[in-house]
């Protein structure tokens, strides 16, 4: 397949004595100048390229790139957050062009510019498959590379299930553009070039044949590049002080990736942060019912995109990443996932790993620093704990960096079967630090030095560092009640915010089998909730006061 690519690619450009046809309009004034000229000459030398593999003249009808240098100008004009897409009605090509996202939207160029020289196939498969095989280095690595990890780990869905344009569709999109690629280069090499544009053209043939090729696929996945074991990220010996990075606004402007979110965590950092976990959210109606889980695509949304210009943001300010996804249900909690029988529990965990895996991929490719794989999960782990030890292990085939579980505070903490598995012991520490009673900073300490007594003697057991994943207080009269609690009529109280947080950090200090403390919870824009706001966040409160003296003191 190389040596056909290659010799694709050495051919002269048969079609390079036309006049170019791009029309490259940059949308201010960051994108100008040499930049711009490496674009054009990008574009030019991509679709001459993929003429002469074709063997069919371009079209010469011009085509117009509107192009930014930041990825929050361009979903803001376009509605749309991705680093590229085309828009074909218009014949406008819209991309993000900056040291973060330089070169990731060649495979979407490939498609508009594939419609545009021989049309548009039946098989979403096929379509994003061909482009993606033009771009050898996809995700620096190369789509071989990523499909090989991707069936390793045993993650790799039916045929069947990649031949269907919804399921496709709805899929991981890491996952499936990965796959795609490969799929296209196993039928380069097994059935000729050929072959490939009379399936393009007719894929229904192929549909068909899905079920013999199953295996022949399945083997070529694995023989594709050298076999090697994933070797591990050694573990981060740094102490993680920081906050759950929360995804408060869905309007573009004021979410994940936006100007807003960009001065909220500059914000953040001058309490002496050093860390942060960026939280995607999926979702569920019901936790009876297994279904697949869904994955962001809106703009303004915690789509890819979003979660990446967060993570590129918070490292610019030298803050270390956790991607912690986790999944929201209305009026309930993750906890309350419980099936009712074997098969829905089984139902449950394959889309459970369909999801995870893309997220894991994700932080894989983009260097986070450590990877939750599950939150809250109290009723999957504690009825399916060798599932979840079998899930870790081939998600470390796809992430090699710090794994952690971010464990509800009480029973699931403290009964986890397979906290050996991980890196880190996670815990959502919500335990009471005292009663409806007044009471002082002294007295919440020490309730939180029995919490850490608990804490320590499940570190001890395993032999593993704790990262409290979550803590928090609402600004609310005594948070230190319930604090995982709603409001529920308790008037704003700054103050009592403020001595929960004083209190944890203070004894935090003495704690030795504390690797770090992220706090639930910072807004993605700095006035989320107003000036009477009940919830978790410290930003612009009392509590942000001992932050920066406290996380001090925290060993570094």
């Amino acid at each position: 397949m190389w040596r056909l690519l290659v010799a694709c690619l050495a051919l002269l450009p048969a079609f390079a004595a036309a006049d170019p046809v791009f029309k490259v309009i940059p949308r201010d004034e960051d994108f100008s100048g040499q930049p711009l000229a490496d674009l054009l000459k990008r574009l030019q030398s991509n679709r001459d390229r993929l003429s002469n593999f074709l063997g069919i003249p371009p079209s010469a009808v011009p085509i117009q790139v509107e192009v930014f240098s930041a990825l929050a100008a361009k979903a803001l004009a376009t509605q749309n957050m991705q680093p590229a897409h085309a828009d074909p009605l218009s014949r406008t090509l819209y991309l993000v062009q900056n040291d973060f996202w330089d070169g990731v939207s060649l495979h979407v160029e490939n498609e508009f510019l594939i419609a545009e020289i021989i049309g548009k196939s039946g098989s979403r498969l096929l379509e994003k498959g061909l482009a993606t095989w033009l771009v050898p280095n996809w995700q620096e690595k190369g789509f071989l590379y990523w499909a090989h990890r991707i069936a390793a780990s045993h993650n790799l869905p039916p045929l069947t299930a990649l031949l269907d344009n919804d399921r496709f569709q709805s899929g991981s999109p890491l996952v499936h553009t990965a796959l795609a690629g490969a799929f296209v280069s196993f039928l380069i090499d097994t059935r000729g070039t050929q072959q490939l544009l009379d399936y393009y053209k007719t894929p229904e043939a192929l549909s068909y044949q899905a079920p013999s090729l199953e295996k022949e696929f399945h083997d070529y996945l694995m023989d594709c590049v050298p076999s090697e074991k994933t070797k591990p990220v050694p573990l981060d010996k740094g102490y993680w002080k920081g906050f759950n990075f929360a995804h408060e606004g869905y309007q573009i402007y004021n979410g994940y990736g936006s100007n807003l979110a960009k001065q909220s965590l500059e914000h953040m950092a001058t309490t002496g942060s050093n860390a942060v976990a960026i939280v995607p959210y999926t979702f569920m109606r019901d936790p009876q019912l297994p279904v697949p889980l869904p994955f962001p695509q809106r703009a303004g949304s915690e789509n890819d995109a979003a979660v990446l210009e967060a993570a590129f943001q918070a490292r610019i300010l030298g803050m270390k990443t956790l991607l912690k996804p986790q999944i929201w249900l209305r009026n309930s909690w993750p906890g309350d996932i419980r099936m009712s029988n074997p098969t829905d529990w089984q139902q449950f965990m394959n889309y459970y790993r369909q999801w995870i895996a893309h997220y894991a991929l994700l932080a894989e490719m983009y260097d986070f620093d450590a990877f939750c794989v599950g939150v809250e999960l109290v009723g999957s782990t504690q009825n399916q704990p060798d599932q979840w030890r079998q899930l870790i292990r081939d998600i470390r085939m796809l992430y090699s960096g710090s794994i952690t579980y971010a464990a509800n505070w009480g029973t699931e903490f403290e009964q986890l079967s397979f906290w050996d598995e991980l890196d880190y012991i996670g815990l959502d520490c919500y335990y009471p630090l005292g009663k409806e009673t007044p009471t002082s900073v002294a007295a919440l300490s020490r309730t939180f030095q029995q919490v850490c007594q608990k804490i320590e003697n499940i570190s001890c057991q395993f032999n593993k560092p704790v990262l409290l994943t979550e803590i928090g207080f609402r600004s609310v009269t005594q948070p230190w009640v319930h604090p995982y609690a709603e409001p529920m009529g308790r008037p704003a109280n700054q103050q009592h915010q403020m001595m929960c947080y004083q209190a944890v950090l203070q004894e935090l200090q003495n704690q030795s089998w504390c690797t770090g403390i992220l706090w639930w919870k910072w807004p993605s824009y700095l006035d989320y909730g107003g000036p009477d706001n009940t919830g978790f966040s410290p930003a612009n409160k009392l509590a942000e006061q001992p932050l920066q003296q406290g996380f001090a003191q925290l060993p570094h």
